[in-house]
């Protein structure tokens, strides 16, 4: 299936997470000598869900652990 758009993921060592959307062509132009994973969709606004539900979880995830830090302080 051809989309619209791409969505390219860069995940960095140090827990950083970049997001850029691309159009299908401008995603064509990237990866030339190298492997370049992008996820495609139909619209824009399909992008930003998934971006919108992806922030979410990295939130819960966030206060999960400082409600853990919080708990755990010596005994």
């Amino acid at each position: 299936m051809e989309y619209s758009f791409c969505l390219e993921q860069k995940f960095h060592d140090d827990g950083q997470w970049e997001t850029r959307t691309l159009t299908a062509q401008e995603a064509e132009a990237l990866g030339e000598g190298y492997t370049l994973y992008v996820d495609g969709y139909v619209s824009q606004e399909a992008i930003q869900n998934n971006l919108d539900e992806a922030a979410a979880t990295r939130a819960s995830y966030a206060a999960l652990q400082k409600s853990k830090g919080e708990r755990g302080g010596k005994r």
